[in-house]
């Protein structure tokens, strides 16, 4: 049984690492094993757990009752199997799943919410939980955990309502006469979520003040508030210093140090001169691509060369984009090299940090940190371009796969008033793009075109090329949004506060001159956003007209 019990921690060990390149490599590797003879419900556990990610919960479901046979009494397969029958839209089944006796407390307040949300599902997480639980003049730190479930649902869509919040400030009150202490770090939090960064930071540093022990999650949160209200330096030595409790991060250190590497920090920067540094890609898509403009810059000023680990798919597509001191890698090769030689390590997210320890330095620095295949956008156009007065414009409006997703979703009705511009070509950019979304445009007199021979989800040379082909971009805070400011494409991105730091922050086109920022707060409907990109699909077109109507150059 021990070796099984070896046998099974390396199998899903190497489906982690398979992850960080592919979900769907991730899924490939674990249904090969379950195939192989493997039949461990922790397998099928994971199988179930990937679909859910990349929403196919059809399959998330299959697998998690193929789990739950092997071991009925497991909540957490339980809970799995609940939340993907309620992205289903099954919710007495979800109920079903959710009431399934089992082991594993860690799981059940995650149950009983998500109970609460079948029965209120419009008001979001937390809301009914806490309204009870406070009614009933329940103890302190039942109060406490009331409020923390409202603050973690305000990223839910339908929770940002006013009676919600005002409901959410008198329970923050209770508490600030009962525990002065959880009242400043819950209220940090909760002022965050709703865009008062500048707030935010100033009870972040009460509650350190007042507070002998802190979690590094705390200056993590404290370091985003930092950044999302323009306190660039502070906020990224903060970043730096806690990275390692951000996921994908934490990954890539753990990663790192297996192979015996040492992290760099603007302390030991002066030690790697004519050494070899390894630089790794972050998980996310828009994350790979965000540093990699600077990898030259940094062997460059530090006299030293660079191992680039990369994803497969980004690999291909940036090598011969870097000088003679750079060496492009794809993972799983990186995994076979022998790397004895190399002592230092960083991340693709790190390099502008290490370069630049003033924000005003961007300003000098606004190359294009990709390029496009010109070949290919030259045939792109030629397909698009319906007629040469037209310009090309390419539409993003939802993700997937973040915790912000539900709140990034742009209305198709948002894009409505695209239909009184003549001189516009609608694209889908929109990764994972159906004939619902095709009858979403067409019921605003929006003629969209999809193209079928694009893969701009499994494919970054595709992305790449679609975007790089239209002439300027309107999309949400996706990766849409960081693909256009790599290549230099002029874009707006419409933002909706809170998001991602790098979006909150006033200056969040540091890293993409020619990418426009237009954000409102969860308050607000999209369409408060509708006269200022108006008066950039305008200038767009002015622009175009004088140049020849072509941008794709």
């Amino acid at each position: 049984m021990g070796s099984l019990s070896k046998e099974l921690s390396t199998v899903l060990t190497k489906s982690e690492q398979l992850k960080m390149v592919s979900v769907e490599e991730a899924i490939s590797y674990l249904f090969s094993v379950w195939k192989s003879g493997i039949n461990e419900p922790e397998v099928l556990y994971k199988i179930a757990e990937n679909y859910y990610l990349i929403n196919d919960n059809n399959k998330a479901v299959q697998f998690c009752e193929l789990a739950l046979k092997f071991d009925p009494s497991n909540v957490k397969y339980s809970y799995m199997l609940g939340v993907s029958l309620l992205a289903l839209g099954s919710k007495e089944a979800a109920r079903q799943a959710f009431d399934l006796p089992g082991k594993g407390r860690s799981y059940l307040a995650d149950i009983e919410l998500a109970k609460l949300t079948i029965d209120d599902q419009e008001a979001g997480f937390g809301w009914p939980y806490a309204q009870s639980a406070l009614s009933k003049n329940q103890t302190i730190p039942t109060l406490i955990t009331a409020i923390e479930h409202c603050i973690d649902s305000l990223k839910k869509p339908g929770a940002f309502r006013t009676g919600n919040i005002q409901v959410l400030q008198r329970y923050l009150k209770k508490l600030k006469d009962a525990d002065t202490i959880s009242y400043q770090k819950l209220n940090a939090e909760f002022l965050f979520k709703i865009g008062e960064f500048s707030e935010s930071v100033k009870f972040f540093k009460m509650y350190f003040e007042a507070c002998d022990t802190t979690k590094p999650t705390e200056y993590y949160n404290y370091s985003h508030a930092l950044l999302s209200s323009g306190a660039y330096q502070e906020g990224l030595s903060e970043l730096y210093q806690t990275s390692c409790v951000n996921n994908d991060q934490g990954r890539n250190d753990r990663f790192a140090e297996s192979k015996g590497l040492k992290k760099i920090q603007p302390s030991n920067l002066k030690e790697i001169k004519n050494q070899t540094v390894v630089v790794v890609s972050e998980q996310g898509m828009g994350d790979q691509l965000w540093g990699l403009g600077y990898v030259d810059a940094f062997a460059s000023r530090y006299e030293c060369s660079v191992e680039l680990w990369l994803p497969p798919k980004l690999a291909i597509k940036v090598r011969g984009d870097f000088n003679d001191s750079v060496e492009v890698f794809s993972l799983p090769e990186t995994d076979l090299k022998d790397h004895r030689d190399k002592q230092w390590y960083t991340s693709t997210m790190f390099l502008f940090y290490l370069l630049k320890s003033d924000d005003r330095e961007f300003s000098c620095d606004n190359r294009t940190l990709m390029k496009p295949q010109a070949f290919n956008v030259s045939k792109l156009r030629s397909k698009y371009v319906t007629a040469k007065s037209k310009a090309i414009v390419g539409l993003s409006w939802r993700s997937e796969g973040s915790p912000f997703s539900a709140t990034k979703k742009i209305p198709y009705n948002f894009f409505s008033f695209l239909k009184e511009i003549p001189d516009l070509q609608c694209i889908s950019c929109q990764y994972h793009a159906t004939d619902d979304d095709q009858n979403g445009f067409a019921q605003q007199n929006i003629s969209l075109q999809i193209d079928d021979e694009i893969d701009n989800y499994n494919s970054m040379l595709d992305a790449f090329d679609q975007v790089a082909a239209c002439d300027f971009i309107i999309t949400n805070a996706g990766v849409v949004a960081h693909i256009a400011g790599a290549l230099g494409k002029p874009a707006v991105v419409l933002v909706n506060i809170p998001s991602v730091w790098y979006w909150n922050s006033p200056d969040a086109n540091l890293w993409y001159p020619t990418v426009s920022v237009i954000s409102k707060t969860s308050f607000e409907p999209w369409e408060n956003l509708t006269s200022k990109v108006e008066e950039f699909v305008f200038e767009q077109l002015a622009q175009l007209k004088m140049g020849g109507m072509d941008s794709s150059s």
